[in-house]
Formats: structure tokens, sequence, C-alpha cells
């Protein structure tokens, strides 16, 4: 295992520009690139670090606010917001949607019975001008969710690699100890998606229950676990029918084709076509489920009771 970091405060390290260290601190204030606001971590004395790539170069986002950040709530969209969004909207409508074809609404409560409300990163809805292009009657409302990538193991070597960079004469010029790949760190694909699972189910749930849809857009390493766990299972394509659950695999753009989103020195990432699964989310739930299968040798060996014997089955 390894990992390196690949963007700092929204500048790709390999852009060639110039990155200077962010003073950070509970009163520092310094814009993020991806959203109107300042960047959390560097007001929590944490370093920015926005995403980083594993041992192979994949990109794995560790920055809540990165794909397409829903906070502050109230504030409009930024361009590079609008850009994501878009992109997924003529992935799961029609390929040539446009900007005045799509609404959104940022941190919708999603009610369910018996417990408190939870909150949709976006809902995102087809303007009458979409739905009277819809011959098929494909197009409808969604429940969107964002997961780029999730957490690293080991986050304090690269918090204290990063931390000896900042420090070193003419460090915004030479980053070479910033892009160095530190051993014994990894992505935590599992960690990511036990997170959400349990949103994903209820928040699906309602959404179809309400006559929607639930679209997820996950990081590309995030799609490929969850495709590996389900290798086993045929799913049945639905992208040109009735499909109540997508999966949106956002990859990284390194050649910043039309279509692909980042803003300044920042990365691109794009809506990965090699990526997408559109199909019935209560198929996909009972796929979940049955991913544990049979285990023969589950309820047999030595058992110890509770008098302190050993009970053989």
């Amino acid at each position: 295992m390894a990992v390196s970091v690949a963007e700092y405060l929204g500048i790709n390290v390999e852009s060639g520009t110039h990155i200077f260290p962010a003073v950070s601190g509970k009163k520092a204030k310094v814009p993020c690139p991806f959203r109107q606001g300042h960047c959390d971590k560097v007001s929590k004395g944490n370093k920015p670090v926005c995403s980083v790539r594993d041992g192979s170069g994949t990109l794995w986002i560790v920055c809540q606010h990165r794909l397409c950040a829903t906070a502050p709530k109230k504030d409009p969209l930024t361009d590079y917001q609008v850009d994501v969004l878009l992109a997924i909207g003529k992935t799961i409508w029609v390929d040539d949607a446009t900007k005045d074809e799509i609404a959104v609404k940022k941190e919708v409560p999603v009610q369910t019975a018996g417990r408190s409300a939870s909150k949709a990163d976006y809902v995102m809805v087809p303007t009458p001008r979409l739905l009277s292009r819809d011959k098929s009657g494909s197009i409808g409302p969604v429940v969107l969710e964002m997961q780029g990538g999730g957490e690293t193991s080991n986050t304090g070597l690269l918090t204290e690699m990063v931390a000896k960079w900042e420090q070193e004469p003419n460090c915004h010029t030479n980053l070479s100890t910033l892009v160095t790949q530190v051993a014994a760190m990894g992505t935590l694909e599992t960690n990511a998606w036990r997170r959400q699972q349990e949103q994903f189910l209820y928040k699906g749930n309602v959404a179809v229950n309400s006559f929607g849809r639930l679209a997820f857009a996950v990081g590309s390493k995030l799609y490929d676990y969850l495709m590996n766990n389900l290798a086993a299972t045929s799913m049945q394509d639905l992208r040109n029918a009735n499909w109540t659950l997508a999966l949106v695999g956002i990859s990284e753009d390194r050649l910043k084709s039309p279509g692909s989103f980042g803003t300044g020195n920042s990365i691109y990432l794009r809506v990965d076509e090699s990526r997408l699964l559109f199909t019935s989310y209560q198929k996909f739930v009972q796929a979940l489920a049955n991913q544990g299968g049979i285990d023969s040798e589950l309820f047999t060996g030595e058992f110890t009771q509770l008098d302190g014997k050993t009970l053989t089955v």
C-alpha cells in the first residue's frame, strides 16, 4: 500500500503550478476552489489535501467538499458545481440536456417513519422544458448522493509528510517531498461504503416510494469496489428503460475533455461511461443482501459452554 498527495488546496500537484503552504488555524479563512465558502480543513488546523493517489496512481478524494459540495446550503452554486450537476443530469436523462432544463435543491430532508430525517445531498428535477421533450416517460426526479472517496489508513503519516514539505525552503517550487509516496497507507473503500450503506438503503426506498429514483455519483475506486462485490450477480441494464437506481462512476480526466469538470489548476474529472449502472433499486438491494452466500462450516467446530466445558458440533 502507498498513497501520495494529488491535490493541495485545489491545485493538481502535477500541474507545474507553484503551490504555497496554507496557514491553518481556527480563524484561518482560505477560499475553497470548489464551492462558495472557506476550506474546512484549513480552519480546523488540518492540511488542505483534497485528493490523493493510491499506489497505482488512481485518484481517491479525501475531502467531503471536493466532488460537489452541498454546503453552504443557501449559497449559489459555483460554475464548477453547475458543471458537475449538468454532466450527471445529461448522463441520467438525455445527453443534450441544458442548464435551463435541470433544477436542484441542496441538503433536502428525507422523512422516514420512526426516525429523525436525514438529508439527501441533492434532489434533482427536470424543468417543464425538459419534460416536454420526454417521449419515453423515463425522465423524472432523483435523489442524488455524492461519494467521491473517503478516508485513508494511517492518515497521520501523510499529515507529517505535508507538514515537513511546508517547512522546507522554497517549498512552493520544490514539490519533491509533497509528492512522495507514503508507504503503509491505503484507501478505505469498505469504510466509505459502510458509512453510506444505511442511508443508501432508506433514502433510496423513500425516493422510489415517492415516485422518484436514486442516483449515486461515486469515485472510480468506490464504483469498482461495489461492482467487484457484486460480480456474481447479473443485473439487467435498464438505462433506456424504467430504471430506479443509477450508479454513476466519476474518474479523472487528464485530457480535460469536453464535458469534464474542474477549476483553475485542479485535477479534472468526468462521468466515466465505462462505469455506469442503471438498474432496479429493489434488485440492487437484493443483490447486496445476497452477497453473504452460504457457509456450511459457520455453525460447526468447538464451542465453549458457559459452564466452561467444550462442545463439539
